[in-house]
């Protein structure tokens, strides 16, 4: 028996005819058999177009002339044509081009049945006539030997073309691809040499391929009654309905599957940057092979709000880019980076895709010329990288444009279509949402904050004897909630400063009002004179007042440069650290105190022992404790860093937070460090004076021998008209004992005080009146002054500048 090979046998055609073409189509040779064949002389066929010597009607003749020049253009063997509707209709032709000269050879043949009698083949011919299902059967050299109606309306060809040829010529002919037909013809050799049937073999078209439709064949091998093998023969049926519908389906699982990752992964993160980079790592490659995601920058950048719609053009910022495949470097050197700024012109593609809020599909290259240069030269790069197909799918939220998802593919997929705009939208909607959820998370927290640090001493005032640096830090796990930690620096009468840290119990806008109250109030109330405890008693009632649950804990710690004095008052808050110029580093006694808000409870007041050169640190216990660490632990090492750390004030606030902040926080904190230093004793010089008529003109004499010893010389008579002017007030209205101190500091500081409560107020006084200027003459001539009223009473100070230039330096603090 004959046994199929794997080569692709060529047709068996009793003496086959051949001509050839010139580059013009005219036949240039035309051989005996050719004429036998066709009836057509020799003189009537060289010298005329091919087409017109063998084509009897204008629709042969056409194909023809098509099938000549598609072998012509391809380089590749094209037919067989049938030439139907002419005396030789059992005649195929088929074409082979001749390179490189341009030639086309045409072979003629004439298709046969099988070899020898087998009235097997009539019984099997009466069965597959019959059959409504396309059949077909094969002898053992793999030619048709029967097909039935049904498949020659499926292949679109007629039986004269089927019989005699081989599967792979009859499928080259019916359109079907390379692939295919090898496909068909090795299932066609395994089932004639094993004789085991293949049931349901499913051929589904190809990118590219130009049929779409989907078939399945079933084989079975063909043997007569002698055990002899005949051939081989085939069923096929199409099932493109079929497959449509179950691609359908499962192209439906897979966007589910696609949509259900994407709710899982965004929206997961608060940053609208990494927001972004989630959906492009999932959509690359399952969706796409570019994505970029490029943001409006009035959405970015909302402290500059503008309507786009308003203005000639709107800028984008690129925020995302994510591309897959060979054309990779060469799609990423076009186009905007990742952080590039860049505009968008209006009517461009992507401003109608914003402004109409409806996606926009492009193909390139038909697209490659559209909009300014920047935008060309992008669509050229996209184009190079082999990216055919793109969609422009806009980004809005609360009806508000964000920003542009590109979606591209290259050339190896197919492209976007109208079926999968529902899921990109879907895809669009989900990512504006998510993006503008995490913006408008990034404000609040920004807000948060914001009205947190106005809330706090914004920048630290220099202050006689002391170097102050705070750092001030949000809970790191819910950024947006404000917590209700404060610290303060006052400034008190005299040369008296306050360092002042609290904490609100709770977080949230409530929590960070009431700190802000707090704050406000104590430093009203210490500035006005009010010493640390009956000030907290204040805050004491205005905390009850708030709620009957809240609480807060604050503490104060007056530091006097003129006499190193130092005290503490603590309302529930933790003690202050101290280090002395030695290096011994311990906590305060301190009574700690009920928190502010238990109500009627007293706060006492208590020295600090705090030399020249000591460091003080205030803090909140955000700073010393956490989840994994409890508050003796904490305070502890806070009292090892700072014994490790003694430099200037604001490398220590950072060395502590490096080293004892590790871990994110629950609670935010508040840090203050202040290293104190008292005034030399030849800075400070102070006198009682008497309520005589005589004490303007004793203070006079002091003053001016007292500048003279500081060599302020210039500041002589200055100074003596304003001491003048102010020491008569406190004779006249004020009430004994009258004090007149001096301090020699960056400036020169006058003070005087007496026991009387009034404090004096600028006025504009009448030309007739005998008195009302002598505030007024401080104000002219002073660089800054001030009234405080204290314990004692009330004290005028005003500060004249030292002119460097004359060599008069302050005196270094002790």
């Amino acid at each position: 028996m004959h046994r199929a090979t794997g080569n692709l046998p060529t047709p068996v055609c009793p003496s086959p005819a051949l001509t050839v073409t010139d580059r013009e189509g005219r036949v240039a040779y035309w051989s005996a058999r050719a004429q036998e064949m066709t009836g057509t002389p020799s003189a009537h066929a060289v010298g005329h177009r091919l087409e017109h010597v063998l084509g009897g009607t204008p629709p042969l003749r056409s194909r023809l002339a098509a099938a000549i020049g598609l072998a012509r253009r391809t380089g590749r063997r094209t037919g067989p044509v049938l030439l139907e509707g002419t005396t030789a209709h059992r005649i195929a032709v088929e074409f082979h081009p001749l390179r490189p000269s341009g030639e086309v050879a045409a072979v003629l043949s004439e298709p046969v049945g099988p070899s020898g009698p087998r009235p097997q083949w009539e019984y099997l011919r009466a069965v597959v006539d019959r059959s409504p299902v396309p059949m077909a059967a094969f002898d053992t050299d793999l030619r048709y030997v029967l097909v039935n109606r049904a498949l020659q309306t499926l292949n679109n060809l007629p039986e004269a073309v089927h019989l005699g040829r081989t599967i792979t010529e009859l499928l080259y002919a019916a359109g079907f691809s390379a692939d295919q037909a090898i496909q068909v013809l090795r299932t066609a050799q395994g089932v004639l040499q094993s004789g085991e049937p293949v049931r349901d073999e499913l051929f589904v078209p190809k990118p590219g391929d130009d049929d779409l439709r989907s078939w399945t064949t079933s084989w079975y091998r063909l043997d007569d009654t002698d055990g002899g093998v005949l051939g081989v023969g085939v069923e096929v049926s199409e099932v493109t309905e079929r497959e449509r519908i179950t691609a359908e389906a499962q192209t439906g699982r897979e966007r589910l599957a696609l949509l259900a990752e994407v709710g899982s992964q965004i929206g997961s993160s608060l940053d609208v940057a990494r927001t972004c980079r989630q959906l492009a790592d999932i959509l690359v490659p399952q969706l796409a092979d570019h994505v970029a995601i490029d943001l409006l920058t009035s959405f970015i950048h909302p402290e500059r709000p503008w309507d786009f719609r308003e203005v000639a053009s709107a800028d984008l910022q690129r925020v995302t880019l994510r591309t897959h495949g060979p054309g990779e470097a060469t799609l990423r050197a076009g186009v905007p980076a990742v952080g590039e700024v860049f505009r968008m012109p209006p009517g461009s593609l992507v401003h109608q895709c914003l402004t109409r809020n409806e996606p926009i599909p492009l193909n390139f290259p038909s697209h490659s010329n559209h909009g300014d240069a920047r935008a060309r030269a992008a669509q050229k790069a996209v184009a190079a990288s082999g990216v055919h197909s793109t969609v422009l799918m806009p980004l809005s939220a609360r009806s508000t444009p964000l920003g542009i998802l590109s979606l591209g593919r290259h050339r190896n997929r197919a492209a976007f279509e109208d079926s999968d705009l529902p899921l990109l939208r879907e895809l669009a909607s989900r990512l504006a949402v998510s993006v503008d959820n995490a913006h408008l998370y990034e404000r609040e927290r920004e807000a948060a904050h914001t009205l947190q640090r106005r809330l706090l001493p914004e920048h630290t005032e220099a202050h006689p004897g002391t170097e102050i640096a705070h750092r001030y830090l949000p809970n790191s796990t819910s950024p947006t909630i404000a917590g209700g930690d404060w610290l303060d620096i006052v400034r008190l009468p005299g040369v008296r400063v306050a360092l002042v840290t609290g904490d609100v119990m709770g977080k949230g806008m409530g929590s960070m009002a009431l700190m802000g109250q707090l704050r406000t109030t104590l430093s009203s109330l210490l500035t006005a004179g009010l010493p640390p405890d009956e000030a907290l008693h204040h805050l004491d009632r205005l905390v009850a007042q708030a709620g009957p649950f809240q609480l807060a804990t604050c503490l104060v710690v007056v530091y006097d440069p003129a006499t190193g004095d130092c005290q503490a008052t603590a309302a529930g808050h933790l003690p202050p650290l101290i280090r002395s110029p030695h290096g011994d580093t311990r906590y305060a006694d301190v009574p700690p105190g009920a928190p502010l808000g238990v109500g009627d409870v007293p706060f006492e007041t208590v020295d600090v022992p705090a030399p020249g050169g000591s460091l003080l640190a205030l803090y909140t216990d955000g700073m010393v404790e956490n989840v994994h660490t409890d508050l003796t632990h904490g305070m502890e090492e806070l009292r090892r860093a700072l014994a490790r750390n003694h430099r200037d004030v604001e490398g220590i606030c950072d060395r502590l937070l490096d080293e004892l902040i590790t871990e994110p926080r629950t609670d935010d904190l508040a840090l203050l460090v202040a290293r104190v230093q008292t005034l030399p004793a030849d800075a400070v010089v102070s006198w009682d004076l008497d309520t005589s008529p005589t004490a303007p003109r004793t203070a006079r004499g002091m003053v001016r021998r007292q500048l003279a010893a500081w060599d302020l010389d210039d500041l002589v008579e200055t100074t003596e008209l304003l001491v003048s002017e102010v020491v008569t007030n406190a004779v006249r209205y004020g009430a004994p004992p009258v004090r007149l101190r001096l301090l020699r500091l960056e400036t020169l500081r006058c003070e005087i005080s007496d026991r009387g409560r009034m404090l004096p107020h600028l006025q504009l006084a009448d030309p007739s009146d005998e008195g009302g200027r002598g505030i007024h003459i401080v104000s002219l001539l002073s660089r800054t002054w001030g009234t405080d009223r204290t314990d004692r009473g009330k004290t005028i100070w005003w500060e004249q500048d030292i002119n460097p230039a004359a060599g008069h330096a302050a005196p270094a603090p002790r």
